[in-house]
């Protein structure tokens, strides 16, 4: 079958045969092929703003990717299925929505046909819902102070580069979302883009420059 799913102006989409994943899209950003690279450390953000200015719509992202020799055919192939992985777990970290199920054969439109376990996928994405939760609570927590890295702006995306700009500008979580316009779940998938790029900072209000990231979380938990 096909499921879709909507909530405001994120849509994402899940295809299903015989109760398995075999693919899923995003009209995110965040869930791209580069941004899920980047996360993973597939690869730098270097390579993924080339691969951007390569890039046509009339070209798939993963084979600028190849041609450009950084991913071979088997790499690409893995990153995929971990993109599709990533955009099935991250409709778990939704507090609402609406989702529309056609049962019946779909085929998606692409080359790209997997065979992922769905019960897997469910737990995972319980599992990332409460670790972005707990990253939520450690971003809107008001000793966690944002800093601008102004040097590594440059190679930003335009969506980028206005939300860094916002929290180095208001110098906390909530501010920031305000200014650029996001909800607080989508701001925190931008926050890690940015940390990712070294455009933004997180540190403890009132200490001495001691950074703080996703290993503070349990730190925080026990706080």
């Amino acid at each position: 079958g096909f499921l879709l799913f909507h909530h405001e102006s994120h849509e994402k989409s899940v295809y299903l045969h015989r109760g398995e994943v075999v693919f899923a899209t995003s009209n995110q950003k965040a869930d791209r092929l580069g941004e899920s690279l980047l996360r993973c450390g597939g690869i730098s953000l270097e390579q993924l703003r080339e691969a951007d200015r390569r890039w046509t719509p009339a070209c798939r992202f993963g084979k600028v990717l190849v041609e450009l020799g950084v991913l071979t055919p088997r790499e690409l192939w893995n990153a995929v299925k971990a993109q599709v992985e990533e955009t099935v777990r991250s409709l778990f970290t939704y507090t609402g929505g609406t989702v529309h199920f056609w049962e019946g054969e779909v085929q998606p439109d692409n080359i790209v046909r997997l065979a992922l376990p769905t019960r897997r996928l469910i737990a995972e994405g319980l599992r990332r819902r409460d670790e972005l939760f707990r990253l939520l609570a450690l971003l809107e927590d008001p000793r966690t102070h944002l800093s601008l890295v102004e040097s590594a702006c440059a190679k930003l995306s335009a969506s980028e580069r206005a939300f860094a700009l916002a929290a180095g500008e208001e110098g906390n979580f909530a501010g920031a979302c305000r200014r650029a316009g996001l909800d607080p779940l989508s701001g925190a998938r931008t926050l890690q883009l940015l940390k990712l790029a070294g455009a933004i900072r997180l540190d403890r209000a009132g200490s001495t420059g001691e950074c703080l990231g996703e290993g503070d979380l349990r730190t925080h938990d026990e706080d």
